[in-house]
């Protein structure tokens, strides 16, 4: 015949009540609990307070802390780990400003577990506002590359999409693709125009070709930035003439590709009601977070550990300075 009720483990006897959760055996008198109790100390909550004092640097030499915590240096290295994702789920990503958007873009290389993937970052700054607020980065195996850039695009939302105005970037062939796809203005960024001839013709006493990198940097610098069209024009016909005629295959390239599109450098003067930026330095700050990010930890074993890391900088960070350029009336 079946037991229909229960017997002691112990005895095999009767199981008396002892209140909610105890009972006890009707023989041997023993006890025990019906929900068994973890054995062991119990583990603290995770608290975002030490990845907080990690990010604004009030937080000593990992190392030094550990000793001064009396634990071990990778206990350290756990405990932050924990605080890091404590933060990151109990806070959210930045919110997008209503209204006209204006996009800064650039793209990082990563050599990481010795493959090459690179953070393609966004930054979105509505047209009438100072603040870019930063995105999630969208990573890629490889280098960048013109599909890196239109999965980066595609990651936005389609109402973000349908807001951006115009797009900041160092012409990269993808990026003007994506602006020219998406009708979006281009605003080509002057540091890496006036970096790129400075690198090939250096204007210096000590440069063999000192006056021809000068003249070019000159000319370049005048086409970009002054309002007159009339003083333009002979300029951009003077630097063909100089790039055409320079013996640096590099140089050559990068004059006359400026020549065929120097009016995406001229964007911000064109357009000033749109408030543009000269350069794509508020997307070059915040790779350089990143980049001290690395160091600080002394490099990252996987792409996944960065990656967590990124986003924890992002929502800490939210927003980096980007104003307009202004020009003379």
């Amino acid at each position: 015949m079946e037991n229909l009720h229960e017997n002691s483990p112990c005895c095999g006897g009767k199981v008396w009540r002892d209140g909610i959760r105890r009972r006890r055996c009707s023989i041997c008198k023993k006890r025990w609990r019906i929900y068994q109790r973890r054995r062991g100390r119990k583990r603290l909550r995770a608290s975002p307070v030490l990845f907080k004092r990690f990010m604004d640097g009030s937080l000593p030499n990992l190392s030094k802390y550990a000793v001064k915590r009396n634990v071990s240096v990778r206990t350290m290295q756990r405990r932050l780990t924990a605080s890091r994702d404590a933060y990151l789920q109990r806070t959210s990503w930045p919110e997008i400003p209503k209204g006209g958007l204006i996009a800064v873009a650039d793209a990082t290389i990563w050599q990481i577990a010795n493959k090459y993937h690179t953070s393609y970052e966004v930054l979105l700054r509505p047209i009438e506002s100072d603040v870019a607020v930063i995105t999630p980065p969208y990573w890629q195996i490889g280098k960048e590359t013109i599909n890196g850039w239109h999965n980066a695009f595609s990651t936005l939302s389609e109402d973000l999409i349908y807001r951006i105005v115009a797009l900041v970037c160092d012409g990269h062939r993808g990026l003007h693709n994506e602006a020219y796809w998406q009708r979006w203005y281009i605003q080509r960024c002057h540091f890496h125009l006036l970096s790129s001839i400075r690198g090939r013709r250096s204007p210096t006493i000590y440069s063999r070709h000192a006056d021809e990198g000068r003249r070019m940097y000159d000319l370049a610098n005048l086409i970009i930035t002054n309002t007159d069209i009339e003083r333009v024009k002979p300029a951009i016909n003077e630097i063909e003439e100089l790039g055409l005629l320079t013996r640096s295959a590099q140089l050559r390239k990068i004059i006359l590709g400026f020549v065929n599109h120097y009016e995406d450098y001229r964007t911000y003067l064109s357009y000033p009601s749109l408030r543009l930026p000269r350069t794509s330095n508020s997307a070059e700050t915040f790779a350089s977070f990143l980049w001290k990010l690395v160091q600080t930890a002394s490099g990252y074993p996987t792409v996944e550990s960065f990656q967590r890391w990124s986003e924890a900088l992002i929502k800490y960070r939210r927003t980096i300075i980007c104003r307009p350029s202004y020009h003379p009336n």
